[in-house]
């Protein structure tokens, strides 16, 4: 639902809100890309169960990496190629926060990065990460699962082959 009352920057945001459902978008990006950088700002109102915010995807094999807020109110990065996944700092509630994924595909030598409000997770960074060979050309906002109860509102998205967050 378009927002014009709590935005990050611009007239207006979108915010998602759901007590059971399935609440995102994608992008389909036209070419596949080794290399991608996406960047959303997002402010949690509420939230009772884990949510994705963002993920990067290959139509080929589904989601590659994405970013969630979990059960606990952290911030978690999901491999979902390599079947694993790994807790960061806590998300506050009411307030704006950027978060930026960076992958290169590459196997099992694959990077992963993060930036939360302009900082590396440092715990998330890998130059070893499985994201298999799939080249991402789709990008994820928002949950594609159902049974959370979350509201949030996402803003100011960014997706370049370079860091779109400095």
């Amino acid at each position: 639902m378009a927002e014009t009352s709590t935005v990050h920057t611009g007239e207006y945001a979108v915010e998602v809100n759901t007590t059971n459902g399935q609440t995102h978008a994608y992008k389909l990006l036209g070419a596949g890309y080794q290399e991608l950088d996406y960047r959303i700002y997002f402010e949690v109102k509420s939230q009772s169960g884990s949510f994705t915010q963002m993920g990067v995807q290959a139509s080929t094999v589904s989601l590659i990496a994405h970013l969630q807020m979990a059960n606990n109110g952290k911030l978690q990065l999901v491999n979902d190629i390599g079947h694993g996944s790994t807790m960061g700092p806590t998300i506050s509630l009411n307030t704006w926060h950027s978060l930026e994924l960076h992958v290169i595909v590459n196997g099992t030598s694959s990077t992963i990065d993060v930036w939360f409000d302009g900082a590396a997770v440092a715990s998330f960074a890998s130059t070893s990460a499985n994201l298999g060979t799939a080249l991402v050309d789709e990008v994820r906002l928002g949950n594609l699962a159902t049974g959370g109860t979350y509201d949030v509102v996402f803003d100011d998205v960014a997706v370049d082959t370079v860091r779109v967050g400095r």
